[in-house]
């Protein structure tokens, strides 16, 4: 975003890029990008180690979410499939994608033909570290997954018109999905961008809080968005990365642009300039991320019928979902255990015998559907055995970590039992919260929990009761 000018043709912003097309088949039409813009291709993105998931998807758009149903109108194509990798041409990885779309029927009739490359990323332009990763990052730690986006899409600029950027964490969850992509695409033929914010129910940052996700809709065969992207975001993008913000991906990167503190002038011209394209970026819920921390963790867990009644009209997910329900006591959701130490779960009961200060459980708790209000009371009722000099801390956190309600207990001897009830108040709504257990005491001391019960009720009047709450 720096106001840097055009550059010419014999100047481009950066080098050449040097992906190539390892190999297609289909029916192999040359399109046509003249005319309304209209979905010319799926994009996915791949690493080597994705090459799994990518086939598993496209064996279960053939069985469970055919992406075509309709027959294609007068004058109307198919899009192209196209997988994208990071790394060097590799015949393995071509035939095996080649070879699952040929055999699938479904999907073989849903494009227009299948289209694998290679960007052949150096290795400056192939990183991504995680949180508590240690590595050379010159171009920022996320540079792998921002440049493979940037060089898969400037090789379709001048055959695609909008590209569906799709990773293979999204999952379409409605037959004719391409019909629905096609149908936004004819809405928003000014635009640049169509996606999905977050909204799931991690906290975010406030900087980052409303950005689109990365898999959207992209409008590649507008030369204004190319003046954009090589003029102006893809070099502020890199710079920023590399000296400032080392964890910026490039989804986030137009939010965190409008976002910085320079933006706080209200005279700055950069707000001229972001007010000429800020229309240019739509949300839509055509597509529903829900890929934040939470989910990711398996602290809450959506079924498809979930976002369905949340999020009416959606055909394509990008995060994690669960066909079970076994989750659920009634309206009620427990997320994934989490322990630590020595800590077992049998036959409903919670025991924890060794180093005591180092064992812990954890889960959390929601209702299905709505929020924890500041209405809302849960009653937490157990039974615990230990010896007086051992015992537990119960800790209720909000999704932001901060402490919500605290108790600490030890036990009344060894082979006896006492019997706990704790209520807490939710001060403010939530969608959901975390209960833990640590535990302290001598060493080969034991603890035993057993008959763990959670109300949730308004006043004196009982909403909701879940039991089994250390099953697994």
């Amino acid at each position: 975003m720096n106001r840097r000018p055009s550059t010419s043709a014999a100047e481009p912003p950066f080098e050449q890029s040097n992906l190539a097309s390892a190999e297609r088949t289909g029916r192999g039409r040359r399109r046509s990008i003249d005319g309304p813009a209209t979905l010319s291709a799926v994009v996915c993105p791949l690493t080597a180690r994705e090459l799994p998931a990518a086939l598993a998807n496209l064996a279960y758009w053939g069985e469970h979410a055919p992406p075509l149903t309709d027959a294609p109108q007068s004058g109307e194509t198919r899009p192209t499939l196209v997988y994208s990798f990071n790394c060097e041409p590799d015949d393995t990885l071509s035939s095996a994608l080649i070879n699952a779309f040929n055999e699938n029927d479904v999907v073989n009739n849903a494009f227009e033909s299948v289209d694998v490359r290679f960007c052949s990323l150096p290795p400056e332009k192939d990183v991504y570290l995680r949180d508590g990763e240690v590595g050379a990052a010159p171009l920022g730690r996320k540079a792998g997954p921002n440049w493979l986006f940037y060089e898969t899409m400037r090789s379709l600029r001048g055959e695609a018109r909008f590209v569906f950027l799709m990773e293979t964490d999204c999952q379409p969850i409605a037959a004719n999905w391409i019909k629905r992509l096609q149908r936004v695409c004819a809405l928003n033929q000014d635009a640049w961008i169509v996606g999905s914010p977050y909204c799931g129910v991690s906290p975010l940052h406030w900087s980052i809080a409303r950005h689109i996700n990365g898999n959207a809709l992209y409008q590649i065969g507008d030369q204004r968005f190319w003046d954009f992207i090589d003029n102006r975001f893809w070099p502020w993008l890199n710079q920023y990365a590399a000296g400032s913000m080392p964890d910026l991906a490039y989804d986030c990167g137009w939010e965190t642009w409008l976002n910085r503190v320079e933006m706080e002038d209200a005279s700055s011209y950069d707000w001229v300039l972001a007010r000429d394209v800020l229309h240019r970026f739509r949300l839509s819920g055509f597509i529903v991320n829900i890929g934040g921390a939470a989910e990711q963790a398996g602290e809450y867990l959506w079924t498809k019928e979930d976002i369905v009644k949340r999020f009416p009209g959606v055909a394509i997910v990008h995060g994690p979902t669960t066909d079970s329900i076994e989750h659920r006591r009634g309206p009620v959701g427990l997320g994934r255990v989490f322990v630590r130490g020595d800590t077992s779960l049998v036959d409903g009961k919670l025991v924890v015998q060794g180093d005591l200060n180092k064992a812990g459980f954890r889960r959390s708790l929601w209702i299905v559907g709505e929020p924890l209000e500041e209405r809302h009371t849960l009653t937490l009722t157990f039974a615990m055995q230990c010896a007086k000099n051992a015992g537990l801390a119960l800790t209720i956190r909000e999704p932001g970590g901060r402490i919500i309600g605290a108790e600490k207990l030890s036990g009344v001897g060894f082979g006896k039992t006492s019997a706990h009830r704790i209520i807490q108040t939710i001060p403010a709504p939530v969608p959901y919260v975390r209960l833990a257990f640590t535990f302290h005491g001598l060493d080969n001391a034991r603890v035993s929990l057993s008959d763990l019960k959670i109300e949730i009720s308004q006043g004196n009047q009982l909403f909701w009761r879940a039991h089994r709450i250390f099953d697994r």
